[in-house]
């Protein structure tokens, strides 16, 4: 979350709004059109979640791109930020809006030069898009089985979940040592050692 930030604070400079809204894409794992259309009204600060209702989308408001609404837990940080915009706002009217209308996606690329902006961060090629895949990385690698990661992120089979379901060395070796404890099996490496230490 370090890049993330870096590049949060660099919109940031451009406007804070801008900072809230990359930092919430990869908290959240909402699409552009669903960050843009999200209101007051689908924030639940006390159960710590929000209600994914509606998405904009070629300049109208509509169904998310799953058709179906979905609730999204909400971790400390992205609580902080959506407390703050909840705050000066009516029920319905739209987080990441203006006295002169509402946050466009397009708009805000401009404002910011993203590809350059995230050029000089050092991640070129980058896309907004890509803070979505941050989030679902991120509680695929935290355990949360895919099952419900699919429902959180809304998508519409488990094959696009499973695409951010990397499977490091790190989560082999771990997977390896849940298999073998649950079969009660002693690792080579450990009977080795034992062996050794018992002709001292």
């Amino acid at each position: 979350m370090d890049q993330v930030e870096m590049i949060a604070s660099a919109c940031a400079r451009i406007d804070p709004l801008y900072g809230d809204y990359v930092r919430l894409a990869a908290l959240t794992g909402l699409r552009a059109g669903e960050l843009t259309a999200l209101q007051p009204q689908d924030v639940d600060l006390a159960a710590q979640t929000l209600r994914v209702q509606r998405a904009h989308s070629r300049g109208k408001i509509g169904d998310p791109k799953s058709k179906e609404p979905r609730t999204v837990p909400v971790v400390a940080p992205a609580a902080r930020i959506l407390g703050k915009l909840t705050a000066s706002r009516r029920p319905t009217e739209f987080l990441f809006s203006r006295p002169g209308g509402r946050l466009h996606h397009s708009n805000f690329r401009t404002a910011v030069g993203w590809t350059q902006l995230v050029t000089d961060a050092g991640f070129p090629g980058l896309r907004f898009h890509d803070l979505r895949g941050v989030a679902i990385s991120t509680w695929i690698q935290a355990g949360i089985d895919l099952a419900t990661v699919r429902s959180v992120a809304g998508h519409s089979d488990l094959r696009m979940t499973d695409r951010y379901s990397h499977l490091t060395p790190g989560h082999l070796s771990s997977a390896r040592s849940q298999i073998e404890s649950y079969l009660g099996v002693v690792p080579d490496d450990q009977r080795l050692g034992g062996g050794e230490g018992s002709n001292t």
